[in-house]
């Protein structure tokens, strides 16, 4: 009994306080707004333009800079006798670079679907607005060949890492 009681206090306790919080709401929230007070379809085009465009940039830097990393791993484990050598002794390390390099990959394969599947959906709302012809803003988002050559580039450098930390532990002393 005292146990239930020592949570249910706590909960109860947090309960009250968001039930006696007082809740602002405008009047004007529920009213719909007037043609002044929407965007314009020029602001609506330049707000969505601009997303895209900074999401298409953002993109490639993290592109470029996962396979710079990934590079650098790759090299650092071709060139260093001590990397290798401590890889293939140490156990413990070689397993959670086992472990990392596919969880890093699927992370980057996830994230850069999602970039992809949200630039698509702007540049959807873009079409949708019909303000300006799409063959001036198509360029801008992320294709469909980018995005696949991306994962096919990223796939490639991932395998190599795992392949060669995994030789490693295969690899006669």
């Amino acid at each position: 009994m005292t146990r239930r009681l020592r949570i249910t206090v706590p909960v109860a306790a947090i309960a009250l306080l968001l039930l006696s919080t007082p809740v602002l709401v405008r009047e004007s929230a529920a009213q719909e707004p007037t043609d002044q007070e929407q965007a314009t379809k020029q602001e609506q085009f330049e707000l969505l333009h601009t997303s895209i465009t900074m999401l298409s940039q953002q993109y490639v830097d993290d592109v470029l800079k996962t396979i710079a990393f990934v590079l650098l791993a790759i090299g650092w484990i071709l060139t260093s006798d001590r990397s290798r050598a401590f890889l293939k002794s140490n156990r413990a390390a070689r397993r959670a670079a086992l472990i990392t390099v596919p969880v890093v990959a699927l992370l980057t394969f996830g994230l850069s679907y999602k970039i992809y599947r949200v630039s698509g959906q702007k540049m959807d709302l873009l079409d949708e607005l019909r303000y300006f012809d799409a063959r001036f803003y198509a360029h801008d988002g992320i294709t469909f060949y980018f995005f696949g050559a991306n994962l096919l580039v990223h796939l490639a450098l991932f395998l190599t890492l795992f392949a060669l930390i995994y030789s490693l532990s295969r690899a006669k002393s």
